[in-house]
């Protein structure tokens, strides 16, 4: 399927999700982070969209914090496409753009070559690591101008599927993918 079938087909799977089924994911994803080596690192996480059925990052900031690591926090500029990156300091800093998303409205700017690890959001990935999104292509904006040795990590709720067919030069690959049942890795 094409990313837009995949999108309207996996956003509504994921709306159906509740709670209880969203706990087998965020426990792995735990029992996986410390294999990253979090410790001093820049982790570029997104903030969960509630209108979206998003996994609920916030433990995972925690957890990233506890590692050691520093959780750092999109705010996209809708006019340019771009995201630019806080580092977390807490929720007091967070507040609900426009269109319902929390972003960080303060904080210390880090820059996107100086990312370690970025937990990338997607709706549905496939087998060699291409991921769907929600389309407007922040994402492979600032994964373009991230360092080549950054780790480029999903999260999903579904395991993959065979291929996306409309893939192209713009769409950045995954490293890894975990879902709740297993981790995958591409390209390494």
């Amino acid at each position: 399927m094409n990313k837009k079938q995949l999108r309207l087909t996996y956003s509504e799977k994921r709306k159906k999700l509740d709670g209880t089924l969203r706990k087998p994911l965020l426990e792995k994803i735990i029992q996986e982070l410390p294999n990253f080596n979090l410790s001093q690192k820049h982790v570029s996480i997104y903030l969960t969209i509630a209108d979206k059925n998003e996994i609920d990052t916030q433990d995972i900031i925690l957890f990233i914090q506890k590692q050691g690591g520093i959780p750092v926090v999109p705010k996209a500029n809708f006019q340019t496409g771009a995201l630019s990156h806080y580092v977390y300091e807490g929720i007091e800093q967070l507040e609900l753009n426009e269109y319902g998303i929390p972003e960080p409205n303060y904080g210390k700017v880090i820059n996107a070559n100086q990312m370690d690890l970025v937990i990338v959001p997607l709706l549905i990935f496939d087998h060699l690591g291409h991921r769907v999104g929600y389309g407007k292509g922040f994402y492979d904006r600032f994964l373009q101008e991230c360092n080549p040795s950054t780790l480029k990590i999903g999260l999903c709720d579904f395991e993959p599927v065979d291929h996306i067919t409309d893939v192209n030069n713009q769409d950045i690959a995954l490293d890894f993918c975990i879902t709740p049942k297993k981790t995958y890795s591409f390209n390494l």
